[in-house]
């Protein structure tokens, strides 16, 4: 792309930004709310951020490529598009950014936030920006899910979840080696935070776990890369127990879940555990909780053994890895893919034909719950609701 055109389509998008904020309110009334121009306005900022996202993926791309054959070129790219003018636009654009939480909708505030997530790359001019975005990432993510848990608008509360927890994936995934220098600091309040979403499910009355958008997912595997990261970088001298201390933080809250979830002896109690009769014996929120928090605990141990398998450790490491995994997948997997076979075994499943219209999973959900799921694939599982 021509560095000019690059240049003025920067430039163009800044006084947009500008234009952009200036039409959107701060404060929220029920008739602005709901009304076409309030439409018009996230449809907007949707399409800014989208648009402002493609232009910098280029200039990342141009500035910071892992080949030593570019450096020459990334200098002079640099020179010549980041240029102070262009550079105060992004810091003084970054900073107004850090300090505007517009109310009027929620899905705005989530596209505020994943701006600030893929201007990351400036901040290395100006370092108190960093932790400030990482901050406001995290401590947002933070409060709503706090509301959540208590019961406040659980639809405003899981979207700015979805969106928090998105943007710092994001950077954790583009800018790992600039995040891992606030790991000591970071790693125990996300595992903190990663703890309370296994509370969330007392309130969500959703049992479907996508994948593609489940903030605690996503919280997860930011953690998980950090993690790894931290781990690939370690020596074989430095590495100490501490280090798997860490990856057992991110067990405990799965391996909690299913010991309490998997206490059944039999495939009957496992069914009346789960209601999967409707027989309606225990609130419908206890149900949802006790199906959604199974659910999510699978899904999570789905996401730790793949992104374990991704990983290039070596004989040691990869050991002492699969021991963190091994009391889950002896104490609990081989029972929950035992009982998860029999529901489909008419010999042994004493309610087959109640159940049958109701076991109408998708193959890949069939995949997760007979055991033969292959952890590469990305799956949407349920129980169902009925």
């Amino acid at each position: 792309m021509n560095m000019s055109c690059l240049k003025l389509i920067l430039e163009n998008l800044f006084i947009y930004l500008e234009s952009l904020v200036q039409r959107t309110p701060n404060k929220t009334c029920n008739s602005m709310s709901s009304s076409l121009s309030s439409i018009y306005l996230i449809i907007e900022w949707e399409a800014f951020y989208l648009l402002l996202d493609h232009i910098l993926f280029i200039i990342r791309k141009e500035l910071f490529s892992s080949s030593a054959t570019t450096i020459k070129f990334q200098e002079k790219f640099q020179l010549l598009l980041i240029t102070p003018t262009i550079k105060e636009q992004f810091l003084r654009t970054l900073k107004f950014l850090l300090q505007f939480i517009p109310n009027l909708s929620e899905h705005i505030h989530g596209h505020v936030l994943n701006l600030l997530s893929c201007m990351f790359f400036i901040t290395q001019h100006d370092q108190p920006l960093a932790i400030q975005m990482i901050q406001r990432l995290l401590t947002t993510f933070q409060s709503y899910q706090q509301q959540s848990i208590v019961g406040t608008d659980k639809n405003q509360c899981e979207v700015m979840q979805i969106q928090s927890s998105n943007a710092f994936l994001y950077l954790c995934k583009n800018f790992t080696t600039n995040i891992i220098e606030y790991y000591s600091e970071l790693f125990p309040f996300l595992c903190q935070l990663y703890r309370n979403e296994f509370q969330l499910t007392k309130t969500l009355l959703s049992i479907t776990i996508d994948e593609s958008s489940n903030p605690t997912l996503k919280l997860l595997d930011a953690i998980q890369i950090l993690f790894f990261h931290k781990l690939n970088h370690l020596t074989t001298t430095t590495t100490d127990n501490n280090q798997f201390e860490d990856f057992y933080e991110l067990i405990k809250p799965i391996y909690e879940i299913l010991n309490i979830s998997l206490q059944a002896d039999t495939l009957t109690i496992f069914i009346e555990y789960l209601d999967l009769c409707s027989n309606r014996r225990e609130s419908m929120n206890t149900i949802h909780y006790r199906r959604r928090s199974l659910m999510l605990a699978l899904h999570c141990l789905c996401l730790l053994l793949r992104c374990a398998k991704q990983q290039q450790l070596d004989n040691n490491l990869r050991s002492k890895i699969s021991m963190c995994f091994r009391p889950i997948l002896f104490d609990y997997i081989l029972k929950v893919t035992q009982f998860c076979n029999q529901l489909y075994d008419r010999q042994i499943n004493p309610f087959y034909d109640i159940l049958k219209t109701n076991l109408t999973y998708s193959d890949t959900e069939r995949q997760l719950y007979l055991g033969t799921y292959e952890s590469n694939n990305v799956t949407k599982a349920t129980i169902p609701s009925t």
